[in-house]
């Protein structure tokens, strides 16, 4: 990628699923423009170190999943789920699997009140 930078064939180089000890890596062989982390209420172990590492070098975040692949979108009920094709992750997954863990449901209830006003 640095290459294709110095070449001229590509401006800005992103990466995606960089912990802080990787991007300074990157960051040794070239500039990084951007970082693509997975980031929702549910997942937020970014904020301790990754965000934080990137703010400090003005590297831009965009986050994918912010609503964790549909789970707190309070559309994923048992039926969806079990009607998913058998090749979709979440079918198989616990996160989805366990709707109603305390980790998803409990907060989700107290949430949905303020979701339904548009």
């Amino acid at each position: 990628m640095a290459k294709l930078k110095a070449e001229g064939k590509i401006r800005h180089i992103g990466v995606s699923n960089f912990n802080a000890e990787q991007m300074q890596r990157a960051l040794d062989v070239a500039p990084i423009a951007s970082l693509q982390p997975p980031y929702s209420l549910l997942a937020r172990d970014v904020e301790s170190s990754i965000l934080p590492f990137a703010l400090e070098r003005k590297i831009g975040v965009i986050v994918y999943s912010p609503m964790a692949s549909g789970l707190l979108s309070g559309a994923m009920t048992r039926e969806r789920i079990a009607a998913l094709p058998e090749d979709d992750w979440r079918k198989h997954s616990p996160n989805f699997q366990n709707r109603c863990s305390p980790a998803t449901c409990g907060w989700w209830k107290s949430c949905a009140p303020s979701a339904d006003v548009a």
